[in-house]
């Protein structure tokens, strides 16, 4: 019977992006016994979790921000006075949104992140410790530029775990990660890792639901759907600018002219201000996906001539 090394990637997906976390989790911690993880892979875990959550936080936060000035030409409208509200009313449930994330920072506090500390800690799961000579190793592998080794990274995680893998492994493996480094590289590691320890890299893959096949332990449904969907939504291609818009548009359709320029209003003002190229922006996920909406949305109007 292999074992089957869940990296953190992986369980961050899951903490993040699946809908029903609680039953795919249940299910996953079922399978312990054939677990092996790293102490190095509990802590990435735990650092990643935190980095989610401020994440969210800060997205949430921006997200909700509504501190456009309204003209006198508009303030006295019904439709402004109602808007007020509704502004007032998004920030207020914002606000308490925000105070249970920054609770739940504290594992105690997080019902999901303490399900998956619970099988990465669970009895059954091997955990390999991260000793001063593993580290030396690591350190080695990274200078050669052996894999697995992330190429844009400085840090040793990838090879610090790969090492703990090979010295304490002693059965056939099975690893379940998104890093391509695992991928690209299959063949020198499934060498290296029969040469280490005369068992076998049976297989890598980016599926839980996969390695439990090749184990003969049957999935649910429910979880290789899961997989699948979460699977889609990390690997699908970005759009080009006029399929992009296109998307967008869509959207944009449903808008009323006075919508959309109140809209436009709020993110030129605020917004690029807010986004501008200063010192110190981050050019994230966040920042592009605004200025292609705001790029979208300006075509938008001029071809509606409003």
């Amino acid at each position: 019977m292999a074992k089957i090394y869940i990296d953190t990637n992986i369980f961050i997906g899951l903490y993040q992006d699946a809908l029903d976390r609680i039953d795919t989790l249940d299910e996953i911690a079922k399978q312990s016994q054939h677990f092996i993880t790293t102490s190095q892979t509990i802590n990435e875990f735990h650092r990643n979790r935190i980095t989610v959550i401020n994440k969210l936080i800060k997205r949430l936060d921006e997200s909700t921000k509504f501190d456009f000035s309204y003209p006198s030409l508009i303030r006295d409208l019904p439709e402004c006075k109602e808007l007020l509200v509704i502004r007032d009313q998004i920030k207020d449930k914002s606000s308490t949104i925000i105070k249970y994330l920054k609770l739940a920072k504290n594992i105690n506090q997080d019902l999901v992140g303490q399900k998956i500390v619970s099988i990465l800690n669970n009895p059954l799961t091997i955990q390999c410790s991260i000793s001063n000579q593993l580290i030396e190793k690591a350190q080695q592998r990274k200078l050669l530029g052996n894999p697995p080794s992330s190429k844009d990274k400085i840090t040793i995680g990838d090879e610090v775990i790969w090492e703990a893998l090979l010295s304490n492994v002693q059965e056939d493996l099975i690893i379940v990660s998104r890093d391509q480094t695992y991928t690209e590289n299959l063949e020198v590691l499934k060498t290296e890792f029969q040469h280490a320890t005369r068992y076998d890299l049976i297989l890598v893959t980016k599926k839980i639901n996969e390695a439990f096949t090749k184990i003969g332990v049957t999935p649910s449904t429910e979880l290789v759907k899961e997989e699948d969907r979460i699977d889609y939504e990390k690997e699908r291609k970005p759009l080009g600018y006029e399929e992009e818009y296109q998307f967008l548009k869509k959207q944009f359709s449903e808008m009323s002219d006075n919508d959309i320029k109140i809209t436009l209003d709020s993110m030129s003002n605020e917004a690029i201000c807010k986004y501008r190229n200063d010192e110190g922006t981050i050019f994230d996920e966040e920042y592009y996906s605004f200025w292609k909406k705001y790029r979208a949305l300006k075509r938008f109007a001029l071809e509606r001539e409003i």
